[in-house]
């Protein structure tokens, strides 16, 4: 099965042109069976960078179907960098939805402080529920004010350590349900103003 020359030019800008007398000679019985694990192993900076229009399109019906252990394995520094402006923007409906124990841990000093006025209002039934040892320290004067129903359920041992003048504005009929030990650490002047029905 010679080939001759311009045997096989394909079109389109950079796409894959192949010139030359014989340039793809094949002969011979299974000239190019592919088999086994790393059938196609690529390894190497900049393995296989892709430019030009149309580089590489491909279309149709199981084009490029393939099978087996380690096919294309990819190694090396600079596989697949990826940059630029919205290099990976992420949207929808749950598009980031995060599970399992720890899975996003924050450690450091000052992690999330909050401080000014009215800095987080909360609504609604069971708007933030806080669970764990010192799982918010608050500070600073209306650092956070909360209303509906429920609005803050919190259990654990010092779930919520508060401190400073105003801390806590709570209103409405149980804005706060509290349960556990040292729950809630109170300390300095007018630390809770209470107005409506509080059931503790």
């Amino acid at each position: 099965m010679n080939i001759s020359a311009y045997a096989m030019s394909v079109s389109g800008a950079d796409a894959m042109s192949i010139s030359g007398d014989y340039v793809m000679s094949i002969t011979g019985a299974d000239v190019m069976p592919i088999s086994g694990a790393d059938g196609m192993s690529i390894s190497g900076a900049d393995v296989m960078p892709i430019s030009g229009a149309d580089a590489m399109s491909i279309s149709g019906a199981d084009v490029m179907p393939i099978s087996g252990a380690d096919v294309m394995p990819i190694t090396g520094a600079d596989v697949m960098p990826i940059s630029g402006a919205d290099a990976m923007s992420i949207s929808g409906a749950d598009a980031m939805s995060i599970s399992g124990a720890d899975a996003i841990s924050i450690s450091g000093a000052d992690v999330m402080p909050i401080s000014g006025a009215a800095v987080m209002p909360i609504t609604g039934a069971d708007a933030m529920s806080i669970s764990g040892a010192d799982g918010m320290p608050i500070s600073g004067a209306d650092a956070m004010s909360i209303s509906g129903a429920d609005a803050v359920s919190i259990s654990g041992a010092d779930a919520m350590s508060i401190s400073g003048a105003d801390a806590m504005s709570i209103s409405y009929a149980d804005a706060m349900s509290i349960s556990g030990a040292d729950v809630l650490s109170i300390s300095g002047a007018d630390v809770m103003s209470n107005s409506g029905v509080l059931m503790l």
